[in-house]
């Protein structure tokens, strides 16, 4: 049994997360907020339950639909308002907006507009946690109309391959934009094509957040012992449009009616009431300060300045003069060719170089780790990395399948948490 402090943190963030969009989305009928957003209103319960399952330290990978992902990983309000007004006290400097909000203090490695965007950048964390033995886990949450991307097929074999730590969370709210999952897919369930993965497929009610909870513990403490990932889908529903355009004419008033009945929070507030968890002040407490909460998050949003003109190349391009600290540790660093005396160069191929210039990195930094297609034992389809294999071995030379976005994704994900990886497709 949970302790009535975690207990009540999860209705908290569950309520947080509620009011929030529900705030958000007047903002954007009034004007206040520009762009578009996906609202996560009905599915808080999938969240929480799974950031409640992880350690603080853990990671998430989130979707268009990120702001629950975001307020359930630890995000303040304020900051979280603050980037949906485009605003330089927001998370991203006011960069991100609704679709893009990352917070990487909180291990949160960003939302993603890319429809299944994220699920290859979760396998590159896991790829770091394994590598490094830090004994993390990524939970990687993605809708079930991602689950029809090839990226998502190419990253959940990849990680299935490499028995990675990496909780692939399926939040099928039974619509992608408007196509019903039964027009979609030919199973009744997105968690059987674990099978083809030799994984672990678990299906959860996603409206009720102790049973999203306990699967993933499950799922995360199965990755921590090194079994690898596990697909989990949790049945939910979103009660508002895809996006603030959406009328919703492909669904009935009466289906919606249906799910509403079900609402997590309100379920799980007459579960803590009912089993005598908390009393009826205790959650009208918790519901005052979340009002508060949300307006001083609008406020706070509201008088906070925009970026300034300069912040535009800022976050853009690597700012760090990388030659200039190599020279100060002793390294020798030539500005152009010229500098070379023409005796002591010697003529060698581009592929050659390359071949050179990737082993001195791996000789000189740990962090540095090779994948793609071919690259091991066969040396590259060009021959780039030939004999690396040999020297440095299976876990920092790595064969991939024939998975271009697998191999991408995974590299950003592994830079983003440590690792200097070099993809080679």
């Amino acid at each position: 049994m949970e302790s009535k402090e975690k207990l009540l943190k999860m209705y908290r963030d569950m309520l947080r997360i509620r009011r929030f969009e529900e705030t958000v989305s007047d903002l954007f009928a009034q004007d206040r907020i520009r762009g578009t957003t996906h609202l996560y209103i009905g599915e808080e319960a999938v969240a929480v339950g799974a950031c409640n399952a992880i350690n603080p330290d853990d990671y998430i990978t989130s979707t268009h639909r990120g702001h629950g992902h975001c307020i359930a990983k630890g995000a303040t309000l304020d900051r979280m308002m603050a980037e949906l007004y485009g605003k330089i006290t927001g998370y991203c400097k006011g960069k991100g907006g609704s679709l893009h909000i990352a917070d990487l203090d909180a291990g949160n490695l960003g939302a993603n507009g890319i429809v299944g965007g994220g699920i290859p950048i979760a396998v590159g964390s896991g790829l770091t946690a394994r590598y490094k033995n830090t004994g993390k886990v990524t939970v990687c949450f993605f809708g079930d109309g991602a689950a029809n991307t090839g990226a998502f097929h190419e990253a959940v074999n990849l990680a299935s391959v490499w028995k990675l730590p990496v909780v692939f969370v399926c939040e099928n709210n039974l619509y992608a934009m408007s196509t019903p999952v039964g027009e979609a897919f030919p199973i009744q369930d997105i968690a059987e094509r674990a099978q083809a993965y030799g994984i672990p497929g678990m299906v959860v009610d996603g409206m009720d957040v102790l049973a999203v909870k306990e699967a993933v513990e499950q799922a995360a403490e199965r990755a921590r012992r090194g079994e690898g990932p596990t697909l989990i889908e949790c049945k939910t529903y979103r009660y508002l449009g895809h996006s603030k355009s959406d009328p919703r004419a492909y669904r009935t008033r009466e289906e919606e009616k249906q799910w509403k009945e079900r609402d997590s929070i309100k379920n799980f507030r007459k579960y803590l009431l009912e089993n005598n968890i908390a009393t009826e002040e205790e959650i009208k407490n918790i519901d005052a300060e979340v009002e508060k909460e949300v307006e001083e998050a609008v406020e706070f949003a509201e008088k906070s300045p925009y970026p300034p003109l300069e912040e535009i190349t800022r976050d853009v391009y690597v700012e760090e003069d990388f030659a200039e600290i190599e020279r100060q540790k002793g390294t020798k660093v030539v500005r152009s060719i010229l500098e070379y005396a023409p005796e002591a160069m010697r003529e060698i191929t581009y592929r050659e170089a390359l071949n050179e210039a990737l082993r001195e990195e791996l000789r000189r930094n740990e962090n540095v780790v090779l994948l793609g297609e071919d690259i091991a034992l066969y040396g590259g389809a060009y021959g780039v990395t030939r004999g690396l294999w040999q020297e440095f071995g299976g876990e920092r030379v790595r064969n991939t399948p024939i998975s271009e976005a697998a191999i991408v994704g995974c590299c950003v994900g592994a830079a983003v948490t440590g690792l200097r990886p070099v993809g080679e497709i």
